[in-house]
């Protein structure tokens, strides 16, 4: 199956995780992917999910244990999925 979008990630040197997602398709593309706060050693205790495009930063949800990620990514888009462990 091909996918109509990149996903790419790490974590920052302040302890930050970021998710990059770049769309090249000319639908919108539902996302939907869990994180697992152990694999990138950070607390599973909670903090924040922020989305981050060319027009600003807004707050998605705060996350307990797993952090859940499901939302649309537009054509042709470009998203950063920035995740602030407390």
């Amino acid at each position: 199956m091909f996918h109509h979008y990149m996903l790419e990630h790490g974590k920052l040197k302040n302890g930050n995780i970021a998710v990059a997602l770049a769309s090249i398709s000319d639908e919108v593309i539902p996302v939907d992917f869990t994180i697992d706060p152990e694999k990138y050693n950070i607390s599973a205790e909670g903090g924040d999910v922020n989305i981050i495009k060319a027009s600003g930063k807004m707050h998605l949800e705060t996350y307990l244990n797993n952090i859940h990620i499901e939302m649309k990514l537009n054509p042709k888009d470009i998203t950063i999925i920035e995740i602030v462990p407390q």
